[in-house]
């Protein structure tokens, strides 16, 4: 006779990793490398990002998320958000890029970000702080708003 285990409590391998993502990210554990970190509020309006070199907090509202995963690196972090992509840049700055119904996922390396949005490509720089593209004109500075407030330390 076959006994369905879930019905008993037992977690399989992909429900337990669930759980385990939902439990960190209902605490806003902080994600981290040696030069910044990356947290958000318990109600998930919130994104936080602490630069080591700076001793400074950045933070930026955002939209209620279901979940929140960070990716870092040495000296970018990415999240993506449900119409947008956030980046944190050591530097203390958080910008973010709306890509509207997109499944676009951030590839980071040590100094960048990279997401491709159907036809557009776009890069996150360590050193500026910001989205650009080479094909996206709406990324001109005169048309965007940048998040740079800081957190009392």
């Amino acid at each position: 006779m076959a006994v369905d285990l879930r019905s008993h409590g037992f977690l399989f391998p992909d429900q337990a990793n669930q759980q385990c993502r939902q439990h960190n990210d209902k605490f806003g554990r902080p994600v981290s490398t040696s030069q910044l970190m990356i947290s958000w509020s318990d109600d998930h309006r919130e994104l936080h990002g602490f630069s080591t070199e700076l001793g400074t907090w950045s933070k930026i509202p955002i939209e209620e998320q279901d979940i929140i995963t960070p990716v870092v690196a040495d000296h970018v972090a990415a999240v993506s958000l449900k119409d947008a992509m956030a980046a944190y840049a050591k530097k203390g700055v958080l910008d973010v890029l709306t890509v509207m119904g997109s499944k676009a996922v951030p590839v980071v390396s040590r100094r960048s970000v990279k997401v491709q949005d159907g036809m557009h490509h776009y890069t996150f720089a360590a050193s500026s702080g910001r989205w650009t593209s080479p094909t996206d004109d709406s990324l001109t500075i005169e048309q965007r708003e940048f998040f740079v407030s800081h957190l009392d330390p």
